[in-house]
């Protein structure tokens, strides 16, 4: 019988020769999405202490309403940095509660904690929110920025990742592509096994 291909998610890491000002901006970004995981923590620990049932979506939302009031500094940065990091807080719950039914010898997932600076310098782009042409990737509230290759895999763009690794920054970018439109065995790509 015929084995049915079905698609694969791929990740290509690219350096980045960013500007001394946009990686300033990447820093912020990243600031903005830590600082975002750390206040959606705090609420959902606030809202089950409360007796109330907390989610992805309602930390979202409670977020959107007060971040042009209370956190106005956080809209000087892509809007993806903090609202996937919310959403990263969800999922890190799901696999959390998903592995208190496994007997305790093989869970993984841990209670999410809050992050800090020297653990986490990387923030999230949605598909829609970026854009790739040849050599260069423009980031919202960033521009255009110089990469230090062009993307090497065809197929649907699903997200990107950029991230500081060691002393220069990255982007990581998530294509959705066929097993046949993969890269050439002497070819070398990066597997975001993170992705399902």
């Amino acid at each position: 019988s015929v084995r049915e291909a079905y698609p694969v998610i791929l990740g290509h890491s690219i350096a980045l020769d960013a500007t001394a000002e946009q990686q300033a901006q990447f820093r912020r970004a990243c600031g903005v999405a830590r600082f975002a995981w750390n206040y959606g923590l705090a609420e959902w620990k606030r809202m089950h202490e409360a007796g109330e049932k907390p989610s992805a979506q309602k930390l979202k939302a409670k977020w959107n309403a007060v971040r042009k009031t209370e956190f106005p500094w956080s809209l000087e940065v892509t809007t993806c940095a903090s609202g996937q990091a919310i959403l990263d807080l969800g999922t890190a719950f799901a696999n959390f509660f998903r592995d208190l039914k496994k007997p305790k010898g093989t869970r993984k997932a841990r209670f999410p904690r809050f992050k800090s600076k020297r653990n986490d310098n990387g923030f999230a782009l949605w598909n829609d929110q970026f854009q790739i042409d040849g050599d260069r990737i423009r980031i919202p509230r960033v521009g255009w920025v110089k990469m230090h290759e062009p993307l090497r895999l065809a197929g649907k763009i699903m997200g990107a990742r950029v991230a500081r690794i060691g002393h220069r920054w990255h982007v990581s970018v998530q294509v959705e592509t066929a097993p046949d439109m993969q890269p050439a065995p002497n070819e070398t790509v990066g597997i975001d096994l993170g992705i399902t």
